[in-house]
């Protein structure tokens, strides 16, 4: 009996996974529509991050000039 029990477990999943794809047959074009508001925000991801990491180099090059000592001339 529970050799029965568990092998319909694993037959239940395969089978659930097939109806869910029948399920959402008719809908190509939501796919398409998913993927390209993926792209767009893995754009706005890259933009931010190009954004966040040119203000990370201004500001490292900001304390590389607080940090450095005045020159022997100058106090």
């Amino acid at each position: 009996m529970e050799q029965l029990l568990f092998l319909a477990l694993i037959l239940a999943c395969p089978l659930m996974m097939l109806m869910m794809r029948g399920s959402h047959g008719g809908h190509g074009n939501h796919m398409a529509g998913d993927n390209q508001a993926h792209t767009r925000r893995m754009d706005d991801s890259d933009a931010r991050i190009a954004e966040l990491e040119h203000q990370v180099a201004s500001l490292q090059a900001r304390l590389a000039e607080h940090d450095d000592p005045a020159p022997a001339g100058r106090r």
